[in-house]
């Protein structure tokens, strides 16, 4: 069942505010702790819902983070139009460009195949893998499930333009997450724990 083990894998290892939090020292701490790879979702994580631009602080993030040799890439459940228009937008920022379903039900997030098939193509193993996303089921739940080494939820890129069900949708993660914090006492931790850990 697709569902089970939400109270373990819902909390993020990590919060962040933006980009701008994951220093070169932790990008550095990071790769001494075995990742050789950052997954990132999309929309409301670099850029708005739907939007064209890609954020200043994802951008920098990326410069840095490609300067670090690690492998980057892209993983959405875009439409076909919206793939083809991410693909132009934003692949070039990452060295492997955008994964996404192509009319596969299994191959959306959350499920598991979403997060395994890109590592397979990059040639890693999901123990070296990070993922940043800004949605508690799909970039959070989804991915420690599949058994990603690393998990951090990024404060949602919002616009105006973000549908109405979109924003229910994440009202309710929240409030699941608030639940889930409350009854296991559990809670993610400062980024900057990364330096401790060393």
């Amino acid at each position: 069942m697709i569902w089970k083990n939400i109270p373990q894998y819902y909390i993020p290892d990590y919060k962040i505010t933006n980009f701008d939090d994951i220093t070169e020292d932790i990008l550095n701490s990071l790769k001494n702790n075995g990742v050789d790879t950052i997954m990132l979702d999309i929309d409301g994580t670099i850029t708005t819902h739907h939007g064209t631009e890609l954020h200043k602080d994802a951008d920098d993030f990326f410069t840095k983070a490609k300067d670090m040799n690690f492998n980057l890439c892209l993983i959405t459940n875009c439409s076909s139009k919206r793939y083809h228009e991410v693909s132009e937008l934003f692949g070039p920022h990452v060295n492997y460009n955008i994964f996404w379903p192509n009319g596969k039900m299994q191959n959306r997030k959350p499920f598991s195949s979403a997060f395994t098939e890109p590592a397979k193509e990059i040639g890693t193993d999901l123990k070296k893998c990070l993922y940043i996303g800004d949605q508690y089921s799909t970039d959070i739940w989804g991915p420690k499930n599949a058994g990603v080494l690393y998990t951090i939820k990024i404060d949602t890129k919002s616009s105006d333009e973000e549908p109405g069900i979109k924003k229910v949708q994440r009202q309710a993660e929240n409030q699941l997450y608030s639940i889930i914090k409350k009854q296991t006492k559990k809670d993610s931790s400062d980024i900057k724990k990364l330096l401790m850990d060393q």
